[in-house]
């Protein structure tokens, strides 16, 4: 399954269960938080691994590095990789 619509559908389940929701959060304290992220996501049946996001975030970063004049060595440097796991949980603390 697609990672990002893991990430969608987890969003919409984590909106309606506080416990869930409650749960990745709490990733933020762990001394690994995309491990504990992705134990928890899994323990609420979602198929989603550390590998999954770190991956997506590199695809997207690579592809709009790609995308700044055809790429390359003289491509400009991009401020902002695509970290999937720190933007889902900002969403999810705005939700509280």
């Amino acid at each position: 399954m697609d990672t990002l619509f893991t990430l969608s559908q987890l969003k919409k389940a984590a909106a309606g269960d506080r416990q869930l929701r409650e749960s990745l959060l709490a990733s933020r304290q762990s001394a690994k938080p995309l491990k504990a992220f992705c134990e928890a996501a899994r323990a609420h049946g979602f198929d989603l691994y550390e590998m999954d996001l770190i991956e997506a975030g590199a695809d997207h970063y690579a592809a709009m590095k790609r995308s700044q004049n055809g790429g390359g060595e003289n491509s400009p440097v991009l401020n902002s990789a695509s970290d999937y796991y720190e933007a889902f949980v900002e969403e999810l603390g705005k939700m509280e």
